[in-house]
């Protein structure tokens, strides 16, 4: 059974940035503060393509093609994976897909 925590609160900034370095101080507090005050921060949250600006592509694979992509309010980089329903089809992986689907959103 997965325990459900409490989002951070401005007021737990000590005990999170405990242990981090004096030169890094001031950027992980920021990139703190930046996460807390997203609209998804602690609700439930449906992103699309639009949260995300595209960058160069970081390669190919079975099922799409990977992107360096930067969330629009955060500037927080990922990598995101695109796949075409056409390739899917064709490729005849519609429940490969799937399983990959929920095997990543099961990730924290």
């Amino acid at each position: 059974m997965e325990t459900v925590t409490r989002p951070y609160t401005m007021d737990d900034l000590p005990q999170l940035i405990e242990g981090v370095s004096s030169e890094n101080v001031v950027g992980v507090t920021q990139y703190i503060v930046n996460m807390m005050s997203h609209p998804a921060y602690g609700r439930q949250y449906r992103w699309s393509k639009d949260n995300f600006e595209l960058g160069c592509p970081l390669g190919r694979g079975k099922f799409g093609r990977v992107y360096l992509a930067r969330e629009r309010h955060t500037k927080f980089m990922v990598a995101m994976k695109v796949m075409f329903k056409s390739e899917l089809v064709k490729g005849r992986v519609e429940k490969q897909m799937l399983r990959e689907v929920e095997i990543q959103s099961r990730l924290k």
